[in-house]
């Protein structure tokens, strides 16, 4: 109903500007795509974050399985499977004293955040990595106040990794792919 206010209400303004009738069809396209394509934009971002929220919240709930259960086993020839680790380091385990981390950690993301919110909704490509690794990194930084260490469990080959960390590479992936065009 809001809708079709707002519609009315242009057309209320610009109808005495008209010198003929395909004008008044002309301008009722116009207003409807583009009030359209702005609900679309809107829809478009809503999945985006519901897709987004549920891979952090699926990593939560992984984390806490990790940790509460302890469990090892795998798939595939001690190679791919389920096994917990508690990473005291950053990337690929590389020591980093985690004080510095839980200073500089939240800084980084709020500059992220920041610049999410600024990006155009037209960069659709841009929108979704940095919520992969704003997500991503908020998972991870959680483990880090609570635990004093991030939380892997996947075991791939020789690393053990969780979701999160794959949500921040596929979102650094994505931002280099969207760069590179």
């Amino acid at each position: 109903m809001v809708f079709v206010n707002i519609v009315i209400n242009q057309l209320m303004k610009n109808v005495y500007e008209l010198d003929q009738p395909q004008e008044l069809v002309f301008l009722v396209k116009k207003l409807l795509l583009t009030r359209f394509n702005f609900m679309q934009n809107k829809i478009d971002h809503l999945i985006l974050l519901f897709g987004g929220l549920f891979l952090f919240f699926l990593d939560q709930f992984l984390k806490y399985l990790a940790y509460s259960k302890q469990n090892v086993f795998f798939v595939w020839n001690k190679l791919i499977g389920w096994e917990f680790y508690a990473n005291n380091g950053i990337a690929f385990s590389l020591p980093f004293p985690n004080t510095l981390l839980l200073i500089f950690t939240p800084i980084i993301i709020f500059l992220l955040i920041t610049y999410y919110l600024k990006t155009k909704n037209q960069n659709i490509l841009l929108k979704i990595s940095l919520l992969l690794i704003i997500l991503g990194a908020i998972s991870n930084f959680i483990d880090r106040i609570i635990f004093g260490i991030t939380i892997d469990y996947f075991r791939i080959f020789t690393i053990v990794i969780n979701l999160a960390d794959i949500m921040i590479v596929f979102g650094v992936l994505l931002l280099m792919f969207k760069n590179k065009k």
